[in-house]
């Protein structure tokens, strides 16, 4: 495992939300472009083949150290101090919590309030050999839950032949199988076989 300490920085993922905030959309992703096709008779359209996923999670740890003073005027708690630290750690599973605890200190009137928030990113790689129909105007790459859910991740290039997904971790609680679909600029379409089930 390693850990990178940082302090005061972070680079946060735009985490958007799917129906109504109960499945975490894919947050971010970029294509690649690579050579291979498949070869295809006349008349039928190929599906992508060889699809493949490769996946790891990291785990940020934010702390969040304030000290308050005490406001014998107001008589009101105030924060007179803030310090924010990450730290990030390869994980093999999604981990999601956040404990806050307080202690007396460091000064008379002051009290130390510690809050330690835990959140997983997952980060998945999707690759594929593609279809060698004509026509083709690109690809589908989609997410097969096991409540019987599709998600559509993401539409590439006719060139792009793999996809790398960010998201929260969360979203492997729904056991997510990755499927690319061909497209055409005729309409007609065909999907690969469901990768394994994506996890950390």
């Amino acid at each position: 495992m390693t850990v990178v300490r940082r302090s005061l920085v972070l680079t946060l993922l735009v985490l958007a939300t799917l129906v109504a905030g109960v499945l975490p959309a894919w947050a971010s992703f970029t294509t690649k472009a690579a050579g291979g096709t498949a070869p295809v008779s006349t008349g039928t359209v190929a599906p992508p083949t060889g699809v493949t996923e490769k996946d790891s999670c990291t785990t940020v740890t934010k702390t969040t150290t304030e000290v308050l003073t005490y406001d014998s005027t107001t008589k009101k708690w105030k924060v007179t101090s803030k310090d924010v630290d990450f730290t990030y750690a390869d994980s093999d599973t999604d981990v999601e919590s956040k404990t806050t605890s307080e202690k007396p200190g460091p000064g008379p009137n002051q009290k130390t309030r510690t809050t330690i928030e835990k959140d997983t990113d997952l980060t998945a790689t999707v690759s594929w050999v593609g279809s060698g129909s004509r026509g083709v105007s690109g690809y589908l790459v989609t997410a097969r839950l096991s409540n019987g859910t599709t998600v559509g991740i993401a539409e590439t290039p006719a060139d792009a032949r793999s996809i790398t997904l960010r998201t929260d971790a969360s979203v492997l609680q729904y056991e997510p199988r990755a499927q690319v679909t061909t497209l055409t600029t005729y309409g007609w379409t065909a999907s690969s076989t469901l990768t394994a089930v994506l996890t950390c």
